[in-house]
């Protein structure tokens, strides 16, 4: 089951789940708008080995605009930092932006229950286009669960022990082989 915007609303005013900086104008019928984090990373390596950490830029949007080219990925991160124990979080990209051919991620759009923080978006562009820091980018829908849950602080791989996950994070796939 989904949750439908007021029990989204009614979610956050109960505390299962929380927003930072939440807006309640960015409540929409089944899901919350999510804002772009000024931050940026982009990979140093042409070739990426997933048994290899990799070197990274950071880079810092201006308000002016961030240019994205094709055939770059790009790492983002939403404004916004959510947590809840009581339901999976999906992030998708808002139809707006996807019709300017921005893809806001690969394969994570994902957020197990226990998880908090901002949350990556791996960002890619059919054409280039601006991107701009707090601009509306995805959405996040909020999904019951049943059965028992194992929290991510428990099992997850960007697990921080020192309070929420700040700002996008490089891959970290290489931490699932045996050295």
């Amino acid at each position: 089951m989904i949750l439908t915007g007021k029990a989204i609303l009614r979610a956050i005013e109960q505390r299962e789940i929380f927003i930072s900086h939440f807006e309640a104008e960015h409540i929409n019928p089944a899901s919350v708008d999510l804002r772009l984090s000024p931050e940026v990373i982009t990979y140093e390596s042409f070739a990426l080995d997933c048994r290899k950490s990799h070197a990274y830029k950071r880079h810092t949007m201006e308000d002016s605009g961030f240019l994205l080219a094709p055939g770059q990925l790009y790492l983002m991160a939403t404004h916004e930092v959510l947590s809840t124990d009581k339901y999976v979080t999906v992030i998708d990209g808002k139809s707006s932006v996807g019709r300017l051919g921005i893809s806001i991620h690969q394969t994570a759009g994902y957020g197990d229950p226990g998880y908090e923080g901002q949350y990556t978006l791996e960002v890619s562009c059919l054409a280039p286009v601006v991107v701009y820091p707090m601009m509306r980018i995805c959405q996040a829908r909020f999904h019951t669960l049943e059965g028992e849950v194992t929290s991510y602080q428990e099992r997850g791989n960007y697990v921080s022990h020192q309070g929420p996950v700040v700002g996008p994070r490089a891959s970290q796939c290489h931490r699932q082989w045996k050295q």
